[in-house]
């Protein structure tokens, strides 16, 4: 799996078979055993939780992780998107979602 960056304990990739809309990373903690996913389309947020409960704060770590390597997310996406292309740039408005 292509990864986004390595920080740490936590780990943000592009799954090579995980290439269908809407565009999104995953990332994971192996350590403290959780997974997430983050959208990195027009907006980059929190999507939801795969495994484990990561706490808020180790999510906000995540999000800032991506907007600081959105363009190696997106260009990685890209080279598996089949067509399915995520646009460069992301809305100003860059939130922390509640996931709903």
């Amino acid at each position: 799996m292509p990864v986004v960056v390595k920080q740490g304990q936590i780990t943000v990739e592009v799954l090579t078979r995980d290439e269908h809309p809407p565009h999104h990373v995953h990332a994971k903690n192996k350590q403290a055993g959780w997974k997430i996913r983050i959208f990195i389309g027009e907006s980059i947020e929190y999507w939801d939780t795969l495994a484990g409960n990561p706490r808020l704060p180790e999510i906000y770590a995540v999000i800032d992780l991506v907007i600081a390597h959105h363009e190696r997310a997106c260009e990685l996406w890209n080279s598996m998107a089949k067509g399915n292309i995520v646009r460069w740039g992301y809305s100003a408005e860059v939130t922390h979602g509640s996931g709903d």
